[in-house]
């Protein structure tokens, strides 16, 4: 027993005398952290994938039908969610309509971390064109996001960067013009960077130019004069005739 106990505070001291300042301070190897990813095109292209994902559920699952389809009368329902678009009685709390913005927004935080990520990664195996084709599909996706932010509730929060409302949280709505030119830009940048063609599935340039021929046709309804604005209405007919 002595001779267990002797051992037992041999190595005890050994380990203590062995510990320096940060010994337990070791990264992850067993887990995936912005340091050790968006090194490959491979691992762009998987992080892309969460943007077509649970990202868009909330929208997808109900809400989308209540304000597409119940608000038009082309579909009935029992849920007093949804009734309350086929009476348009829709208030700031109407379940359905806060499970499309909580979505919405999701999809806008998630495609700004991605860019963040990307712009921020310094691998040598990432080309420009890899980068620019990551970036692409987040902002197609954000774009879209505010987009139908635009059509639903007109003036909304623009958010870029997630990581500053960190330190100032307070959000102030922007013009729904803004929103709309925003979204353009997003798209525009989408459909330069895109592929023709692409895995099934993926966005490619053609998504993005007939997502732009409705966003111009959208922004044309808000012209100053109260009259549709031409310009931006050729722009989507252009888009739409290119698609």
């Amino acid at each position: 027993m002595r001779k267990i106990l002797s051992i037992f505070l041999f190595m005890s001291v050994l380990m203590l005398s062995s510990c320096e300042e940060g010994f337990l301070d070791r990264p992850p190897v067993d887990q995936i952290t912005i340091d050790n990813y968006y090194n490959t095109p491979e691992e762009l292209r998987i992080a892309t994938r969460a943007l077509y994902n649970v990202v868009w559920f909330n929208y997808n699952d109900k809400a989308y039908f209540a304000i597409g389809d119940v608000a038009s009368g082309n579909m009935l329902s029992n849920d007093g969610a949804w009734t309350s678009f086929a009476r348009f009685s829709v208030s700031g709390t109407t379940s359905r309509l806060l499970e499309a913005w909580r979505s919405h927004y999701g999809v806008i935080a998630q495609a700004n971390m991605l860019i963040y990520s990307v712009n921020n990664s310094t691998s040598t195996q990432i080309t420009e064109q890899h980068r620019n084709l990551a970036i692409a599909e987040a902002k197609f996706m954000r774009g879209v996001a505010y987009l139908l932010l635009a059509e639903c509730w007109g003036d909304v929060p623009l958010i870029t960067n997630n990581l500053a409302l960190l330190k100032d949280y307070a959000i102030h709505r922007n013009r729904v013009q803004d929103v709309y030119d925003f979204a353009i830009l997003d798209l525009e940048f989408a459909a330069n960077h895109l592929l023709s063609e692409d895995q099934a599935g993926r966005v490619t340039q053609w998504s993005a130019k007939a997502m732009l021929a409705r966003a111009h046709l959208y922004r044309a309804g808000l012209g100053q004069s109260g009259s549709p604005d031409a310009q931006h209405l050729a722009k989507a007919r252009d888009y739409a005739v290119d698609v």
